[in-house]
C-alpha cells in the first residue's frame, strides 16, 4: 500500500529538518510492501526546496509552482501528481507520530472514507488533546455541527483521505484566500455522504508557531464566506446549509468585533447559534470561545 503525504511548502526551510526526520521515523515502522510518497509543492519560487529522505520505502518528489499559487491550488497540484490510494495534506511546520503512517494503513479499508485521528494541538500555554469526549469525536461526521458551531477537524494534517473520495468540485472551485480549503472539503463529502471514521489516538502535533493561518480568524472568515459562493454553484450542496454557515460566521465576526453591548445584541438576534455552541463547549469540554 502507498500513502501520499502532500505538503504545500512556503519559505519553510526551518521546518525540513523535522519533517525529514518524521518520514523516515514513520518509514522505518512500515510493514514490508508498504511504502511512502512524498510529495513537497514549492509555492515559494525565489526558494528552493532543500531536503534529504534516503529510506528504500520513501519516494519524494518536489514540484514547484511557477508563481505562488496559495494553498489550495498547491494542494491540488500535488494530489494530481500523487500515485498513494490514500492522501495526507500535511502543513510544513506540523508532524506526525513516528506510528501514524502504519496506523493508518492498518485501519485503511479500500473505501469512500477519511481516517481522523487524535491530535495534540498546540497553545501559547502548552499542548491540548483536541477531542476530549466521545460526543466532540462523534462531531466529526456532522454535518450540522460544522454549519452551526464550527469546522470539527483543526487541520488536514490528522486525517487520511481516500483518494477517489475527494469531490471533483474541490479540485474546480479554487479558495483563493487561505485558511478554509480543507473546511470545505469537508463540507462537500460529507454532504455526499462518505464516511468519516475516528481512530482514538494522538497521531498528530499541530503547532502553534505564532502566526497559524488557522489562529486568526478574520482570514478563516474571509476564506469561508468565499468558499460558501462556491458552495451556491454546487447543485447537490444542501442550500439551508450554506445559509446557515453564512449566518454563524457573521454572528461570531460580529461577537468578536462588538462592544459588551453589541455582544449581548447580537447574541440576542442569534440566540439559537448561541444556544447551540454553548451546549457544543459543554458537551466537548473544550475551552469558551467559538470555534473558527
Amino acid at each position: 500500500m502507498i500513502i501520499s503525504v502532500v505538503t504545500a511548502y512556503y519559505k519553510g526551510s526551518k521546518y525540513m529538518k523535522d519533517y525529514a526526520k518524521m518520514i523516515r521515523k514513520n518509514a522505518a515502522n512500515l510493514q514490508d510492501g508498504d511504502s511512502i510518497e512524498v510529495i513537497i509543492v514549492n509555492d515559494s519560487p525565489d526558494e528552493e526546496v532543500d531536503i534529504e529522505i534516503k529510506c528504500e520505502n520513501v519516494e519524494l518528489k518536489v514540484i514547484n509552482n511557477p508563481t505562488n499559487l496559495g494553498i489550495h491550488r498547491s494542494r491540488i497540484n500535488g494530489l494530481k501528481e500523487s500515485c498513494g490510494e490514500y492522501i495526507i495534506f500535511l502543513d510544513q511546520d506540523d508532524l506526525l507520530g513516528k506510528n501514524a503512517i502504519k496506523t493508518y494503513m492498518e485501519n485503511a479499508a479500500h473505501r469512500d472514507e477519511v481516517l481522523v485521528c487524535n491530535a495534540a494541538l498546540g497553545q501559547k500555554e502548552g499542548y491540548l488533546k483536541w477531542y476530549r469526549s466521545k460526543y466532540h469525536a462523534n462531531r466529526i461526521g456532522d454535518i450540522k455541527c460544522y454549519c452551526d458551531v464550527g469546522i470539527q477537524i483543526i487541520s488536514p494534517g490528522h486525517t487520511c483521505i481516500y483518494k477517489e473520495a475527494i469531490p471533483e468540485e474541490w479540485k474546480e472551485y479554487i479558495c483563493t484566500y487561505n485558511g478554509a480549503d480543507d473546511y470545505f472539503l469537508w463540507l462537500l463529502m460529507l454532504s455526499r455522504n462518505v464516511e468519516f471514521r475516528y481512530i482514538d489516538k494522538v497521531m498528530y502535533l499541530h503547532k502553534y508557531t505564532g502566526s497559524n493561518l488557522s489562529a486568526d480568524t478574520r482570514v478563516t472568515d474571509i476564506s469561508t464566506l468565499e468558499f460558501c459562493n462556491h458552495l451556491d454553484e454546487i447543485e447537490y450542496f444542501p442550500y439551508e446549509y450554506v445559509m446557515a454557515l453564512r449566518r454563524m460566521i457573521d454572528y461570531k465576526a460580529r461577537f468578536r468585533m462588538g462592544s459588551k453591548r453589541d455582544k449581548i445584541t447580537v447574541s440576542a438576534k442569534n440566540i439559537g447559534i448561541l444556544g447551540r455552541n454553548i451546549i457544543y463547549k459543554i458537551m466537548t469540554r473544550t475551552p469558551l470561545g467559538f470555534n473558527r
